[in-house]
């Protein structure tokens, strides 16, 4: 793996643990364990819009230094299909036992759970993997 790949990668590790323990401030310390915010559509979806703005900004950057194709498009699906809420909630301990209702998955299917979440993250990051794979061994073959 090139130094600069590796960097890449370090640097978006880096920053979704960052943004994770920015979520666990925000959800865990304001909401639970000192109710001093209170919760609101307005207030979490400009949360949410700068969230995703931040992302796309690292995965620019970070893509920008490697220069590799496969690395953003790992991020972005990795983003899309918001496999950080797995993390977060690795971090934090438990996982929700109720639909996750502030996620964009569940106002398009009506439903969205922990097993659906673990799911879909596991697929759409092994579909990636299948497809780096796949395009490896058609440029070998092409090369040799």
């Amino acid at each position: 793996m090139n130094k600069k790949l590796l960097l890449s990668i370090l640097l978006f590790s880096a920053f979704i643990l960052s943004f994770t323990f920015n979520d666990k401030l925000v959800h865990n310390d304001a909401y639970i364990d000192t109710p001093t915010l209170q919760y609101t559509d307005r207030w979490l979806n400009q949360y949410w819009i700068n969230y995703f703005v931040m992302y796309e900004l690292v995965i620019v950057a970070t893509t920008t230094i490697c220069m590799n194709k496969w690395f953003f498009i790992f991020t972005q699906i990795f983003t899309i299909f918001t496999t950080q809420d797995i993390i977060f909630f690795l971090w934090v301990g438990y996982f929700p036992t109720e639909e996750w209702t502030w996620i964009w998955q569940y106002h398009i299917f009506g439903t969205w759970t922990t097993e659906l979440q673990f799911i879909t993250s596991i697929l759409s990051l092994s579909v990636i993997v299948v497809f780096y794979v796949l395009f490896k061994k058609k440029n070998k073959q092409k090369n040799n």
